[in-house]
């Protein structure tokens, strides 16, 4: 048994009266033996140790070192013997055994790298050891192997979206090849791995056939077909996914792509039949949303996003300048059968007559729900704007009397916009000096009539004859009057007006 000096006492001690002398005891040290230190060596298992080569992080294999004989505090020096090819961030060093303390992990920092590369063998002696311990005479230098896990294993599926009526969807595993389908080496060992498939949405056995198998790669082998069978129903239902994962990989091997989710597009009208809500003629204004109505049936099952356009009603051609045609797309939120359209009318500040537009759906954007074979546009005015056909008033300047012949002349001005022929109707009446104007004239009235005034002009002028029997007084005067405005109706003018103008009007 390693042991280090231990000291005894004898002592004589006295029976029956017996008398012992001065001399009654003495001290004996046995000297240390058996190495009490320790005899540092390797542990029988650490001679030949293998480790897997990292790759995701960097790494630490481990080595045991023992010593017989526990006491004291020991270092022992040790290091990498020959070229370790930039494998090991630190190829020399100590470990230290604590007092009492037989046994310590000689960890070697090894460094990841993706390189393709065989098994790597490496020696790790003991150099020295201090504190009154020894070297062990044998198993002093261990052999450690770090083992191929390096062959790329990838795998892929021809499709990651398919068809619920599609039965089978292939994937491949593929064994040391890279991504474009090249061999980067040979393997003098097989690989082995778990293929499984995991729930997400998609429930094994009702949307899918679910698989958890083990394969062996043998050295010939670069490549592994998986078959996943889809199981076809008639129930309406959303979208739903599953997942092929690959797991449980031999030491040798690398998962470059380990995972693929599959997505089962429904065909059994999952998320609906789109249209529009037939409704009249929607009127809407600047500066506000023009509100259509989408409606879907069969199911309401998902979110479904619909896709429009909108195009003028009368040109069936678009504006670049005009806003409001954008394209856009509204949304089903799930459960819903009703969503919202809306359209956006800019409030520009301009004088705009009334525009017509259809709205149309385009199509489903989203992986489930279909349009309906009709009712997919719906008809909408953007009511005119801003006065875009004009306020009717009488000019500040520009009346006038002439006595040869008898005239009366007068100007009317359209403000702001100028669409259409506007069709005035007014009177003029003759006010006798000290009359009040009211009701009372009507025998005064010298001119009911009415004017247009054209598309695109802002003054006209009327000239009215003053009888030569009419006795006109000083300080009397003509009051004008008008009675009302409309558009002229043309061929040109839309006819299919729905909602009574907001102008013409007659200014202040």
């Amino acid at each position: 048994v390693p042991e280090i000096d231990e000291l005894f006492t004898f002592q004589l001690q006295t029976s029956l009266g017996s008398n012992i002398g001065s001399q009654r005891s003495r001290n004996i040290t046995i000297l240390l033996s058996d190495e009490p230190y320790g005899v540092v060596s390797f542990a029988l298992t650490s001679l030949n140790a293998f480790s897997p080569e990292p790759f995701e992080t960097d790494a630490n294999p481990t080595l045991t070192v023992v010593r017989v004989g526990a006491f004291g505090e020991v270092n022992v020096e040790w290091r990498l013997i020959g070229d370790t090819s930039g494998d090991f961030t630190q190829t020399e060093g100590v470990v230290t055994f604590l007092d009492q303390v037989d046994s310590v992990d000689l960890e070697l920092p090894a460094v990841r790298d993706d390189v393709l590369e065989p098994d790597e063998s490496f020696q790790i002696q003991l150099l020295s050891v201090d504190g009154g311990a020894r070297l062990s005479s044998s198993n002093t230098v261990a052999n450690l192997t770090l083992t191929l896990n390096d062959i790329p294993v990838y795998i892929t599926c021809l499709q990651s979206t398919v068809v619920e009526s599609v039965d089978m969807i292939l994937c491949d595993i593929t064994r040391g090849l890279d991504s474009n389908g090249n061999s980067v080496g040979t393997f003098p060992i097989p690989s082995s791995l778990t293929i499984s498939t995991q729930d997400i949405t998609a429930a094994s056995q009702l949307d899918y056939l679910a698989i958890d198998s083990s394969i062996t790669l043998d050295e010939n082998t670069s490549s592994y077909t998986v078959e996943l069978t889809i199981l076809n129903d008639t129930i309406a239902e959303d979208d739903e996914t599953f997942r092929l994962r690959l797991i449980n990989p031999s030491s040798d091997v690398h998962f470059f792509s380990s995972v693929v989710d599959i997505t089962i597009v429904g065909n059994d009208g999952a998320g609906g039949v789109v249209s529009m809500l037939d409704t009249d003629d929607v009127i809407g204004a600047e500066g506000q949303d023009v509100r259509l109505t989408l409606s879907r049936t069969e199911s309401t099952i998902g979110v479904v996003t619909v896709s429009w356009e909108v195009i003028h009603r009368l040109s069936n051609s678009s504006s670049a300048d005009d806003d409001i045609l954008t394209p856009g797309s509204s949304s089903f939120p799930d459960g819903q059968s009703r969503a919202d359209l809306l359209i956006p009318v800019v409030a520009d500040g301009l004088p705009e007559a009334a525009e017509y537009f259809t709205a149309r759906l385009t199509s489903v954007t989203s992986n489930i729900g279909r349009l309906a074979s009709t009712g997919l546009t719906e008809n909408f005015i953007v009511r005119d704007s801003d006065n875009a056909y004009g306020l009717l008033e009488w000019a500040d300047v520009g009346h006038t009397i002439t006595l040869d012949p008898r005239t009366l002349s007068l100007q009317l001005v359209r403000r702001q916009g100028l669409e259409f022929n506007i069709l005035v109707n007014y009177n003029v009446t003759y006010v006798p000096a000290g009359a009040e104007i009211n009701s009372q004239l009507t025998d005064y009235v010298i001119a009911p009539g009415f004017t247009v005034i054209q598309d695109g002009v802002n003054v006209t002028s009327i000239h009215l004859t003053i009888a030569d029997n009419a006795f006109l007084e000083t300080q009397g005067r003509f009051y004008g009057t008008i009675q009302s405005v409309s558009i002229v109706r043309t061929d040109s003018f839309p006819s299919l007006l729905v909602e009574p103008p907001s102008s013409p009007a007659i200014g202040p």
